[in-house]
């Protein structure tokens, strides 16, 4: 784990805006997914789906592992209501392992909280992480 990242988790310097900012993120990717890319005759696209499962998948580890604000039920949640029907049983379930932070969360992560707060995913559903 980077040193810059170690340090914001261990001095417990991220707050309940980073969690909301890293759900909604989540949503825009789960929203942005290509659901059925095994079943495309494009080699490419079958990669890039691949690709961006796994980094949804390290994603939802790396949330369950390293960030206990955003608490697994809302991940699941989250999965739930933004993949197609055939696919809410397969939210992930080995979620203690991640291979890379995903750069989409590396970006909020370096992101300083705005003063004032802001209203986000779990003020907004009721959710508290």
């Amino acid at each position: 784990m980077k040193i810059w990242l170690r340090n914001l988790l261990t001095e417990n310097k991220l707050g309940v805006w980073h969690g909301d900012q890293i759900l909604k993120a989540f949503e825009r990717e789960l929203k942005s997914h290509d659901w059925f890319h095994a079943f495309a005759d494009d080699h490419r696209s079958w990669k890039n789906g691949n690709a961006h499962m796994e980094e949804i998948r390290d994603a939802i580890g790396w949330m369950h592992t390293n960030f206990p604000r955003v608490d697994q039920s809302s991940i699941k949640l989250v999965w739930n209501e933004n993949a197609p029907a055939q696919f809410k049983k397969n939210f992930p379930k080995n979620l203690k392992k991640y291979n890379k932070v995903p750069a989409w969360i590396t970006k909020i992560l370096k992101t300083k909280e705005p003063e004032g707060g802001v209203r986000g995913v779990n003020q907004r559903a009721g959710r508290h992480g």
